[in-house]
Formats: structure tokens, sequence, C-alpha cells
């Protein structure tokens, strides 16, 4: 049994032994005992006063294990700070819920979803199609990160009311750094790459890791393309600055899950790119 579960099962005990026991004279709750004397016999003290003193120690022990209780709860807090930016304007993460949810597609596997926002999210509005609608409303700005444990699978849904994607999976624009995790808890930097898109987001987490339920996997998100109505190309990046002439290539590189940079660029011929190379060559 964990810490926490050993205090929480030692709670009603500890409650017991700070109720007052009534005295057999006025049939009032004896005052609370002075921590101070609890070790401290008093004159005359006999076999009665042991009893006495056992009866301070008990109860001692019953605040020391609360404090204790409220210590490890507060330990427990889930913490979020970040942002998610939309041309130039940033809204504040206020809120994560973390949790292990199975693949829908396959039972042995799993994923690993952080829901960030602005505001508290009930447990009940945490389903794809209430967090669009709630978007949509304008009365929340979210982000959910969602990773497949032990592959290069990672992808966003951002639920904003100015993001054309909002609901739809969107792929090769995150990363994930997992700087601590394990059954109970995660500590993580999530953050998006810079590829030119309209918006973009970091935020550094701890949170309780809860475990249950099947994972919902939203379509990825199609852009229309002009021209060709029904039609659609891969998710990438959104239109950037105007008048860049590198930005075709920039975001043809997004879409191959390459910065335009020269760490990316010997990424790209480490990982025996030939197509990622030639546009950072042609770049």
């Amino acid at each position: 049994m964990s810490l926490r579960g050993c205090l929480e099962s030692l709670r009603p005990a500890a409650a017991r032994a700070l109720t007052p026991v009534p005295s057999p004279v006025t049939g009032r709750g004896a005052p609370p005992p002075n921590l101070s004397s609890v070790f401290s016999p008093s004159p005359g003290d006999g076999r009665g006063g042991q009893g006495v003193r056992a009866q301070r120690i008990a109860s001692a022990l019953a605040l020391f294990l609360l404090f204790l209780l409220s210590a490890t709860a507060l330990a427990a807090k889930d913490e979020v700070s970040g942002t998610f930016t939309l041309h130039g304007e940033s809204t504040f993460f206020q809120h994560v819920y973390a949790s292990e949810e199975t693949d829908p597609k396959d039972p042995e596997e799993s994923y690993l979803v952080l829901l960030l926002s602005d505001k508290p999210i009930a447990e009940a509005d945490r389903r794809s199609a209430r967090l669009a609608e709630l978007a949509r409303q304008g009365k929340i700005h979210a982000l959910k990160v969602r990773w497949r444990f032990g592959y290069d699978d990672l992808a966003v849904v951002p639920f904003h009311s100015k993001v054309p994607e909002t609901g739809s999976t969107v792929r090769g624009l995150g990363t994930i750094d997992l700087q601590g995790l394990d059954d109970k808890n995660i500590e993580a930097l999530v953050a998006s790459k810079k590829l030119g898109q309209d918006w973009h987001y970091r935020a550094q987490i701890k949170a309780a890791l809860r475990k249950g339920g099947i994972a919902e996997v939203e379509p990825d998100y199609k852009e229309k393309v002009a021209g060709a109505p029904g039609k659609g190309v891969p998710p990438g990046p959104r239109t950037g600055k105007v008048g860049d002439p590198l930005f075709n290539l920039k975001k043809d590189l997004g879409r191959l899950g390459y910065e335009f940079d020269a760490e990316n660029f010997l990424t790209a011929v480490k990982d025996g790119n030939a197509e990622a190379v030639r546009l950072f060559l042609k770049g």
C-alpha cells in the first residue's frame, strides 16, 4: 500500500482519537490534549496516569498522521505552466489532466493523453465532441497531446474557436520531453515545432497519472485544396509570414518532421532522409 493509501486508512482512527471523551461527571467532552505535556506525567500519577499518558500519545500521533496526510495531498496537486499562442496572442494553461488510455484498435497498446486547458474541465466534458463545442462557444482554450507508448507516434488536438484544426488530429507538429514517468505520475515538457504555423504552444507539466478508459483518436485534419472540393492533403503547417521566399520549402520540411535549421539538417542526414536533405540544400 502506498504512503497516501496508508494515511487515508488511518484517517478514521485519527478522527476518533481526537474526538473529546464525555466526562462521567459533567457529560461534557473533555478539552483537546495539551501536546506540550503529552509525555509529562501528572503529580501522583499511578496506573490511571499511565492511561492518560497513553491517550495523549495516541492523540499526538493522530495529529501527526493528519498533518502527513494533508502534506501528501498538497504534494500530489497537478501543476502546469505554459501558453497556447495564436497570432501572437497567448492564453495561459491553468489545468492539466493526465491519463493512460487503451488503444481502441489494440487492447495491448496504450496512449499517454495530456489535456491542457485555461479553464477547469469536468470529467464528463472531456470527450472530443464536447471539447470542440465548448471551444467554439469560447468557453475554453485547450490542447490534447496524445503519445502512443513505445512508438514515435505523437499527435496534438487543438480546441480553440479561432483555430481551423479544432477537434482534429495534427501530426508532425509537436515534441514531448518525458522528464519523469512511472505508474502513478508524469513530469514532462510539451512544445510545438516552429514550422510557420499560426499557432504554437509550450507547457511544463507535473501531474498524477490516471489509468483506465479507451483513448479517443480524433480523425486527422484535412485542409481543403483550392479548386479541388472534397479533396485534402495531410495535415501540415498553416500559413505563416506573407512574403517569406522559403515558406513553401519550410512547409514541405515540416510535413517531413523537420524544422529549417542546421541541427535538423544534420538529423536528416543521420536519418538518411534523401528528400529532406535535398530540400535543405535547396534552401
